[in-house]
């Protein structure tokens, strides 16, 4: 970190040439995890007991002891205040434990009290029951309370190599009212984050650590760990505060994203959306951005600026706006690829293909942890302990896949004890598309009819007829048959099975492979290095005819026979013809 004033040198050695250094840095730069909060603090019973004479002394003499220390120069008597302070903090926390003793005691001497009163033996009982029900809650809340308040008494903050497990400005900096501006590059850690089990249980335990919190209303779906940091910094501010935020651009059109855009669009003013998806800004890590700028006011009124910087940072286009109050979320889109722009009907994937990434075959962490790991399934060869086809997503390329390997298969311990096999169906239909979940920028999009069992680094699409009865949880997350118990807002599995009966897989693997799609995906997937299946299935498609959709089927044959011979040139001459078709589906010019 480099900190950079402005001072008036002199001459003098001695006096470091008039150089000050910056004084008290361990008590202003603090390392802390700014998502949890001290919510129970604010409990009224806890503040009433906050405000007890011994306490309320201590906790001015810690504040007067930090004044203090803050304006001294010499280096002896400032550690006199360290020592003294600590003292204070020891004493707070005995205090509060004796306070929380004897406010028990107080309110249960109130129930007493007032049973006493009532001269029927069923009454005092019933009496008794409804106030110490409403006492447990109370005192629940105040323990709670009291266990944040030692935590802030047992936090120090010159300890230069220490970190608190929370964050509070009144505490930390004397800041009631909220920060003038909040500034920030979150980390960008997403749900299914882990290279192995440990780091996922980690990422797991912080996930649960955040929502047990109670302190976020944008959390929603598979949430990125920068989603709460977006809503804690605003939160932060005082009233007319402003905060500004570098994020990864999957905020743009990623569907967790959903519920954050749309309650800043309700409750702040958004001043600036900066889109740089076209931008490394941090140069080849995959990763594209957009920087945000929001005011803690009103804005149903304002006209956020939504700027788009292509070629390079600085280089400013205007994308269209309106009052906030007329914005959906749609206005996080740096362009906005709304299907009924296009010239022909389409229907979403999604409802031709049951869309999901594969089986997890690591041991399961219940059953048998760190039993076996995946690589330890896998043969080169077929034989009779590794009898399935077996693809990750790196043995995956455009049309084809470039190998795969051979897997365990019907051992005590595979499939029994794999972490999650899905459902065995939709591995053994005769034939499915398979994708590289995490491609770079261009989709790869494949052609399987070798019942390939493939894993979460892939995605995996089967037309919903050939799932025809299959009936299992999974499914039922998705779609429902009539004689199921229906939920309003899924579809109905017959429509489904109807629909896709329409298409061809192998029409429907042209298209995906097209540049069209890879243009619309560029535009609507949340990750420049992921495609995952929610980026998939809001994929439109040309709902056209078997008639039309033949002449795009015999280019795809052309091209999986060509792709097998590994005559290349001649699949990038299919390929062109392929765009070409494909757009005119579309209704686009190629």
């Amino acid at each position: 970190m480099s900190l950079v004033i402005e001072q008036e040198p002199n001459e003098i050695p001695s006096k470091n040439y008039g150089i000050r250094p910056l004084p008290n840095l361990e008590t202003k730069f603090v390392a802390a995890n700014t998502l949890i909060g001290l919510n129970e603090l604010r409990e009224s019973d806890l503040q009433s007991l906050l405000l007890n004479d011994a306490i309320q002394q201590l906790r001015d003499k810690i504040e007067t002891i930090r004044a203090k220390y803050f304006s001294e120069n010499d280096r002896e008597v400032k550690l006199q205040y360290i020592e003294e302070e600590e003292e204070r903090r020891e004493q707070l926390a005995e205090a509060l434990a004796t306070e929380h003793t004897t406010w028990c005691q107080q309110e249960q001497n109130k129930i007493s009290e007032q049973v006493k009163s009532v001269p029927k033996e069923g009454a005092r009982q019933q009496l008794r029951e409804k106030l110490q029900k409403a006492y447990k809650v109370r005192e629940t809340k105040l323990t709670a309370g009291v266990v944040e308040a030692k935590r802030i008494a047992d936090w120090n903050p010159y300890n230069q190599n220490d970190k608190a497990d929370f964050f509070d400005p009144e505490w930390m900096f004397g800041i009631k009212e909220g920060f003038d501006i909040t500034i920030g590059n979150p980390p960008y850690v997403r749900a299914d984050a882990g290279k192995n089990d440990l780091e996922r249980e980690k990422v797991k335990k912080m996930r649960q650590e955040i929502k047990d919190s109670k302190q976020y209303k944008t959390l929603y779906k598979k949430w990125d760990l920068f989603i709460p940091f977006i809503e804690r910094s605003y939160k932060l501010l005082k009233s007319g505060g402003f905060t500004t935020l570098i994020v990864s651009d999957a905020y743009c059109n990623a569907p967790y994203a959903l519920k954050s855009q749309e309650w800043f669009l309700e409750k702040s003013k958004i001043i600036r959306l900066d889109f740089c998806s076209k931008v490394p800004l941090f140069g080849p890590v995959g990763v594209r951005n957009v920087i945000f700028l929001f005011q803690k006011t009103d804005g149903n009124d304002n006209k956020p600026q939504r700027r788009e910087h292509y070629p390079e940072f600085g280089k400013v286009h205007l994308l269209p706006t309106d009052e906030q109050q007329n914005l959906t979320h749609r206005a996080f889109f740096p362009e906005d690829s709304d299907r009924s722009q296009l010239a022909t009907s389409t229907v979403t994937l999604d409802n031709i293909c049951y869309i999901t990434t594969g089986m997890e075959v690591q041991a399961d962490e219940k059953r048998a942890q760190g039993a076996f790991r995946s690589e330890d399934l896998l043969s080169d060869v077929q034989d009779d302990i590794h009898p399935k086809p077996f693809v990750e997503g790196k043995h995956l390329d455009r049309w084809i896949p470039a190998t795969h390997k051979w897997l365990e298969w019907g051992t005590d311990r595979a499939p029994a004890l794999f972490r999650n096999v899905q459902f065995r169906e939709m591995y053994e239909v005769d034939k499915k598309i398979l994708a590289q979940r995490s491609p770079g920028s261009d989709p790869k999009v494949c052609y399987d009819n070798q019942n390939l069992i493939f894993t979460p680094a892939s995605v995996g699409f089967i037309l919903w007829h050939n799932l025809k009865g299959v009936k299992n949880r999974s499914i039922k997350l998705r779609a429902r048959y009539r004689d199921e118990k229906l939920k309003p807002n899924l579809p109905q599995r017959e429509k489904l099975e109807k629909i896709s009966s329409q298409f061809s897989l192998k029409f429907l693997l042209g298209v995906m492979n097209s540049t069209v799609v890879r243009d619309f995906l560029r535009v609507n997937r949340r990750s420049n290095i992921h495609i995952y299946p929610d980026d998939w299935k809001q994929l439109p498609i040309p709902d056209v005819s078997p008639k039309q959709q033949a002449p795009i089927v015999e280019l795809v044959d052309k091209i999986l026979a060509a792709k097998r011979k590994g005559l290349q040139k001649k699949v990038s001459r299919l390929e062109k013809k392929l765009n070409k078709k494909v757009s005119a589906l579309y209704g686009i010019d190629d």
